[in-house]
C-alpha cells in the first residue's frame, strides 16, 4: 500500500516522527471498450438462447395443439358416419383411401369446404391445407388380425394394423406405396373374399348396405384427417385418425 506523509510530530531529544497515512487511489468509473463488447457479447447469447427455448416451446404447444384438433375432428366425423351411413350415401360419404391398393388411383379427398357444406363442420378447424380421407372395411378385418396376434404375440399390433390398412404417414421414399400390403395365407389381405377393403364406388357400397345375404356383421369406419404444419414444405405432412364400427 502507498503511504503520503501529512505531518511531523517533535518528540523527546527534539526528534521528530512522520505521521503517515494511506495514499488514496482514484476508483474506476468507467470500463474499457473491450469490457463493454464482452458483457453485450454475453447478454446477446443469453438474449437468443432465451428466445430459440420460447420458439421450441411454441413449436411443440402447437404441434400438440394441431393433433388435438386433428384426432376430434376425425371423431367427429367418423360419429356422424357411423350414425348416418345407412341407406342412401351422401357424396361427402363416398369411400376415398388415403393409400390406395395396387392397381388403384389416389382418391380425391374431401376438404373442410365440402363438410361445412354437408353440415357436418359448422366452421374451419384451423388445420392448414386439411383434407380428410374416408374408409370402410369389413369386419373380417379385426377378426383377421386378431387371429394374427393370438398366433404371434410378439407382433407390434400399430405396425399389424398399418400394414393392413396402410400408413400414409410413413416415409414415401422408404415405401413408395405405404398401402395394404398384408399377406394372409398367401392372399394378400385386398383380395379376400368376402372383401376386407370395402370397394370405393358409392353405388358398390349401398349395394353392400341393402343386401341382407352379403352384409357383414359390422363395417369399420376409419377416417384419416390430414394438414400441412405451420413451417413444413408442401410435402410435410401430419396425420390424425380415428376408428368406429358401424352396425347394420
Amino acid at each position: 500500500m502507498s503511504y503520503s506523509t501529512i505531518n511531523s510530530v517533535k518528540v523527546n531529544n527534539n526528534a521528530h516522527m512522520l505521521l503517515l497515512r494511506p495514499l488514496k487511489v482514484p476508483s474506476r468509473l468507467a470500463m474499457s471498450l473491450i469490457e463493454v463488447f464482452m458483457g453485450l457479447s454475453v447478454l446477446s447469447l443469453g438474449i437468443l438462447g432465451s428466445m430459440s427455448v420460447m420458439a421450441t416451446v411454441n413449436d411443440y404447444r402447437r404441434s400438440t395443439e394441431e393433433h388435438s384438433i386433428g384426432y376430434a375432428t376425425a371423431d367427429l366425423i367418423a360419429q356422424r358416419l357411423r350414425v348416418s351411413i345407412g341407406g342412401s350415401l351422401a357424396p361427402w360419404q363416398e369411400h376415398r383411401r388415403a393409400t390406395p391398393v395396387s392397381g388403384e388411383a389416389m382418391a380425391s379427398p374431401l376438404t373442410e369446404a365440402d363438410l361445412i357444406t354437408a353440415n357436418i363442420l359448422t366452421e374451419k378447424v384451423g388445420l392448414q391445407n386439411a383434407e380428410i380421407y374416408i374408409e370402410y372395411y369389413s369386419d373380417q378385418l379385426i377378426s383377421t388380425l386378431a387371429q394374427i396376434m393370438e398366433d404371434t404375440p410378439s407382433i407390434n399390433a400399430r405396425s399389424l394394423w398399418f400394414s393392413a390398412v396402410g400408413n400414409p404417414g410413413s416415409d414415401k421414399s422408404a415405401n413408395q406405396n405405404n398401402g395394404p400390403t398384408l399377406i394372409v395365407d398367401g392372399v394378400e389381405i385386398s383380395n379376400l373374399d368376402p372383401p376386407v377393403i370395402l370397394p370405393r364406388s358409392k353405388a358398390d357400397i349401398e349395394k353392400l348396405l341393402s343386401s341382407s345375404n352379403s352384409r357383414p356383421l359390422s363395417i369399420i369406419i376409419r377416417v384419416l384427417v390430414s394438414w400441412r404444419p405451420p413451417n413444413g414444405s408442401d410435402n410435410t405432412r401430419q396425420w390424425a385418425e380415428a376408428t368406429v364400427a358401424y352396425r347394420p
